[in-house]
């Protein structure tokens, strides 16, 4: 009897361990990367610099994505236009990005842009920080980088009408309204021309 509960004890927890580590990866995955700095970037599609502009979501559901817009700077790996939205998952349990802050200037390691220039980035491929040390490696792996893709002309055609702005609805002004600027004018033309005349007779 004494034998049998020590083995069952060890059975018992062998078997919580094989639970508990098969739930455990994911999660590990996010906060520890395997992978250095160096080897991320090599396996990144997509390798950017640039300034957050736009934080939209709700960083409490973990049912949505929150998406950053970015006003890329420089491109070192992949293709990637000036300004560049990056989607990633709320919450750091399913590797979404963290500390992202509008006004702030970040390294983005991502996938490959999609037709509408979106990407996606997750915590453990490496995104960070835009700081020197960090510019010193991703120059030393990939170069120094080049210029965002230029817009293509149906990209500037789709800009170009959403800034138009709408025809003005309200009524038109009456005719009153908008020749008062010009009678007041020639009201005050006769009065100077009239006050000349006068002083022109009394001197003479």
């Amino acid at each position: 009897m004494e034998t049998r509960v020590p083995r069952f004890v060890a059975l018992l927890m062998l078997t919580l361990g094989s639970v508990l580590g098969s739930a455990a990866p994911a999660h590990a995955a996010c906060n520890e990367p395997e992978r250095s700095f160096p080897a991320q970037l090599r396996d990144a599609d997509s390798v950017f610099s640039g300034t957050v502009t736009q934080v939209v979501g709700d960083r409490t559901d973990p049912d949505e994505r929150l998406v950053y817009v970015v006003n890329v700077k420089r491109v070192y790996q992949g293709r990637i236009a000036g300004e560049t939205t990056v989607r990633s998952p709320s919450t750091a349990a399913d590797c979404g990005l963290r500390n992202i802050q509008k006004g702030e200037r970040y390294v983005f390691l991502a996938g490959s842009a999609n037709d509408g220039g979106v990407v996606d980035a997750f915590s453990n491929e490496g995104t960070r920080p835009q700081r020197p040390a960090v510019m010193d490696t991703v120059t030393r792996v990939l170069g120094q980088g080049e210029p965002p893709m230029a817009p293509t002309q149906a990209e500037i055609e789709r800009d170009r009408e959403a800034s138009l702005t709408q025809l003005d609805d309200s009524t038109a002004p009456g005719l009153a309204t908008t020749s008062l600027p010009g009678v007041g004018l020639a009201v005050l033309g006769l009065l100077v021309l009239g006050m000349a005349r006068v002083l022109g007779r009394r001197r003479g």
